[in-house]
């Protein structure tokens, strides 16, 4: 179990130490925050990546005083705890408490694309321990169906049915027509 201590930014800090004690982990987590950078990103007042522990102000003549003063607390807070805290907690449950990785299934092994020349156009999180048919019936159901082989886009080696797949692999699936 992970604890993800939301509020964090208006929770008094012995809160979070109680949270602490129980022995599980605890995420500081400010959701309020992450969904104003956000949305300040989207509309161009703020440079914000998710996840990161900083943003930036594209222009500060776009923004009134309460703005300014609003943004000035969230960078405090990010100075100090690292982040928003929400990213962090969904990888960590994703992860760690579920073990699941990324995959990616491709097309063209050699570009990692897909028909339209997309680089890299899908990511599947499947379970540890998953093997090349799991990601085709993951794909779809005829792909796991008619399942032939499997290629592995780093190595471009012929790759069987039951291939264990490692985090981040990039798997082209070849099934019968």
């Amino acid at each position: 179990m992970i604890i993800a201590a939301n509020k964090a930014d208006i929770a008094p800090p012995e809160n979070l130490e109680r949270l602490k004690s129980t022995g599980h982990p605890v995420i500081a987590t400010s959701a309020e925050y992450e969904l104003a950078l956000r949305r300040a990103s989207k509309a161009n007042l703020v440079s914000y990546i998710p996840g990161s522990g900083a943003f930036e102000v594209t222009d500060k003549s776009k923004l009134n005083a309460s703005q300014l003063a609003a943004l000035d607390k969230m960078s405090s807070w990010l100075k100090v705890h690292t982040s928003t805290g929400v990213q962090s907690i969904l990888e960590d449950v994703v992860f760690k408490v579920l073990d699941l990785m990324v995959v990616y299934p491709v097309e063209d092994e050699h570009k990692w694309a897909d028909k339209q020349g997309r680089i890299l156009p899908d990511a599947y999180l499947m379970r540890r321990g998953s093997n090349a048919r799991d990601l085709a019936f993951k794909v779809h159901s005829d792909l796991g169906d008619n399942f032939i082989r499997a290629i592995d886009g780093r190595t471009h080696m012929v790759i069987g049915h039951d291939h264990v797949l490692k985090p981040g692999d990039v798997i082209k699936i070849v099934a019968k027509a």
